[in-house]
């Protein structure tokens, strides 16, 4: 039992007991020097709104800020039950608690890592390691996934995702996004499929159906990348003057102009 700072009865606001809690107010107020602990509850209101908003349910609120369900119920909706409307005035240490939490631009951030978010960023980062040359297998097998199961979260036909999944196949986007992969025909696979590689986005608006990628000037794709491409996928020179839409004799002409003559 918390005792009242002045007496032995037990304290029940601000370490006093009923008698001297109201004798202080009293004498602080008489010397305007009271300072109420209820604030203007807008503000608090207005930020959980908008934590709402980015994904983030009541529990998952009460959980990062420590504040009580059934405070943040009176705050955001009230109890019509019981004939309340909103509540006008809030604790400030409640206020400060709620404030504290910052919106996330990506919801995955802070929900519960069960809860079900839009599985657009997750795909674009899946699309954005295959471009740079790690195959489907690959990351799938370093998600802890079968590659079959993960296929609709590659092709973007997966609506959610939950975000312990976005947050564990971020983690592996940031590690290997700097780092180009093996496999050239996961590049070309993702270059006919129009996915673009991780550079392409902003890290901050990934997440976001507006987003757009930013490849930046246009670069021209040299006869020497083509020519190097086809020839990581393993086609033989006839294949290649082929796919280049040229006669044999035409690609050893360019071969020797760029001094990669076989």
């Amino acid at each position: 039992m918390n005792v009242c700072a002045e007496c032995p009865r037990e304290a029940s606001r601000r370490g006093l007991c009923h008698t001297h809690y109201g004798n202080r107010r009293r004498r602080e107020v008489a010397y305007g020097r009271w300072q109420s602990t209820m604030i203007d509850a807008e503000p608090a209101r207005q930020h959980v709104k908008a934590l709402m908003a980015a994904g983030l349910g009541s529990r998952r609120i009460a959980e990062l800020s420590g504040v009580q369900r059934g405070t943040m119920q009176w705050l955001v909706t009230g109890r019509s039950a019981r004939g309340y409307g909103l509540t006008k005035r809030i604790r400030d240490t409640n206020a400060q608690r709620l404030l504290a939490i910052p919106v996330p631009e990506s919801p995955h951030h802070l929900v519960a890592g069960g809860a079900r978010i839009p599985a657009l960023g997750t795909t674009r980062r899946l699309q954005s390691l295959v471009a740079i040359g790690y195959t489907q297998v690959f990351l799938s097998d370093r998600m802890g996934w079968t590659a079959g199961n993960a296929t609709r979260l590659f092709t973007g036909r997966a609506d959610y995702v939950t975000a312990s999944t976005a947050r564990r196949v971020e983690a592996v986007f940031n590690e290997l996004q700097l780092i180009p992969g093996p496999n050239a025909r996961a590049r070309l696979r993702a270059k006919h499929l129009g996915w673009v590689p991780p550079l392409a986005w902003d890290e901050d608006t990934i997440d976001h159906t507006d987003a757009a990628p930013d490849f930046g000037e246009p670069n021209k794709v040299t006869f020497a990348d083509r020519y190097q491409e086809l020839r990581e996928l393993g086609y033989p020179h006839e294949r290649i003057a082929n796919k280049l839409g040229i006669q044999i004799e035409s690609l050893d002409r360019q071969l020797m102009r760029h001094g990669m003559a076989l």
